[in-house]
């Protein structure tokens, strides 16, 4: 949609010089009428007042001269000159929300910092336009400072602030003293977000050095080192993270070694189908099976859910920034291909995914897009048992996960599962399946999961939350509490 807007205010700006060319022509001749109607000037100082033609406000004519002249002249003039009607020449065909706002370009910074800390990226080689082995143009120095403020101002970031202030005092010119006094206020302003007394006062100490001499400058100084001083003895500040957590980014980072594949070919509902699977995770059982949707299904999936989508929210309505997507729903009786897919699942795995005497047993299509820097932090996809009872009555819990992937990934956008050291890595075409919750109906913590932050492309994939109403036959409880999967589909 960006795009389609940069090639709409490329239009838009070619009209809009051309009408404000227009418009200078009629302002230069205005002009000329204005100057006809001065008679003289007067020095008042150094300024030139201009003298008008006199006129006998008494007299109508002269009365309604003036007011004509103000009017059609003065006016219209200043009208034309602060008229924004050229501007509807750059916004035609642009919806003023769709473009980017302050909080879009600082949720853009916040975008790379979530990068360069699951991914372990260095800030020089980020600095430098180099991505995973993906290279762009270099940041400027205003760039580097832009994404230094929104570490120093988030609450998980402020230690990549240094770094970044660092980077932009590598591009600022060494021999002007205004620039690198800003440079050095940046790395004072970086130390104090940390409680960095030591770093704070030594670029403090460095600003002075630039002019010893100026008052103003070590007035502003003498307030930095007040506050440095109200930070000594407190603990450099570290961000507080789970063991979970950091299993989590280890994941997306594919940090621990693959466990062997076990790859297999099993039959499906209908007669000698054969479906293609991964088996990632014995128990709980976590497969990934290819072939199950087509690119045109998996882009009509895409075109079907775009209207709709809006930034994801959780069971309750609150969104944050553990969540970074958008999202948009697809009921299965919207249109017959989403229906034929959501069949095709009850094909795949048995569950039912059809209305039973009007009560669901599965959600709608939740159709997810993941941009740069998009992730899902760890999460379970089962409710506790009175939350699924209020949100879903009859249907009950989730029992299951069916996620297809609508577009392959170049780098990041994996799923994990830190409490068994999975990870899935998008396959266009491929979907993944687990079991939220036990065979004994007790919800499963070890298929925590979470969507690793996308680097390079965009993630989309559509989501079916199967419930356990319908699902007693097909998937029994088991003779002992801790009952496997496998043998259901083996």
């Amino acid at each position: 949609m960006l795009l389609k807007n940069e090639d709409n205010l490329l239009n838009g700006l070619e009209k809009y010089y051309e009408a404000e060319e227009v418009k200078l022509e009629w302002m230069k001749e205005n002009l000329q009428k204005m100057e006809d109607l001065i008679k003289d000037y007067e020095l008042v100082g150094d300024t030139k007042i201009p003298i008008f033609e006199p006129l006998n406000l008494n007299h109508p004519i002269d009365s309604f001269r003036l007011f004509q002249r103000f009017q059609n002249l003065w006016i219209a003039s200043t009208q034309k000159a602060t008229s924004t009607q050229n501007m509807k020449l750059i916004t035609d065909g642009l919806s003023i929300t769709e473009l980017p706002k302050k909080d879009d370009f600082d949720g853009s910074c916040l975008s790379v910092l979530r990068i360069q800390r699951t991914y372990k990226i260095d800030t020089k080689d980020l600095a430098n336009g180099h991505v995973l082995g993906v290279q762009t143009e270099p940041l400027s120095k205003t760039e580097c400072q832009e994404i230094a403020r929104v570490a120093e101002e988030s609450a998980n970031f402020k230690d990549y602030g240094i770094a970044w202030r660092l980077a932009a005092l590598e591009r600022t010119n060494q021999s002007d003293s205004s620039s690198l006094r800003d440079a050095y206020l940046g790395l004072v302003n970086a130390h104090l977000a940390l409680e960095n007394s030591t770093g704070a006062e030594e670029f403090a100490e460095r600003v002075l050095d630039l002019d010893p001499e100026n008052e103003t400058l070590y007035e502003e100084v003498l307030k930095l080192f007040i506050q440095i001083e109200g930070i000594k003895g407190h603990s450099i500040w570290k961000r507080n993270v789970t063991t979970e957590f950091e299993r989590y980014e280890a994941l997306c980072r594919n940090d621990f070694p693959p466990k062997p594949l076990v790859c297999r070919y099993r039959k499906g509902r209908i007669p000698y189908e054969l479906i293609k699977e991964e088996l990632l995770n014995i128990d709980p059982l976590i497969s990934l099976v290819y072939d199950v949707i087509s690119e045109k299904e998996a882009d009509k999936l895409v075109d079907l859910a775009y209207p709709s989508m809006a930034r994801a929210q959780m069971i309750g309505g609150w969104s944050g920034n553990n969540r970074i997507s958008k999202v948009g729903w697809l009921n299965d009786e919207q249109d017959k291909m989403v229906e034929k897919i959501a069949n095709r699942i009850n094909r795949l795995i048995h569950l039912k995914t059809a209305k039973i005497s009007g009560v669901m047993t599965a959600e709608p299509f939740q159709v997810v897009t993941y941009g740069i820097g998009g992730q899902y932090e760890p999460h379970k996809d089962f409710f506790e048992p009175h939350v699924s009872e209020s949100s879903f009555g009859q249907s009950r819990n989730r029992i299951a996960t069916f996620i297809f992937y609508l577009s392959s990934i170049s780098h990041g956008g994996a799923t994990v599962f830190p409490e068994v050291n999975v990870t899935v890595n998008p396959v266009k075409g491929a979907a993944a399946l687990w079991y939220n919750m036990k065979r004994s109906g007790e919800g499963d913590t070890r298929t925590i999961h979470a969507g690793c932050p996308v680097v390079l492309g965009q993630k989309w994939v559509a989501n079916k939350w199967i419930h356990e109403y319908g699902q007693e036959w097909t998937r029994p409880c088991g003779l002992v509490s801790d009952a496997q999967d496998l043998d259901l589909y083996s």
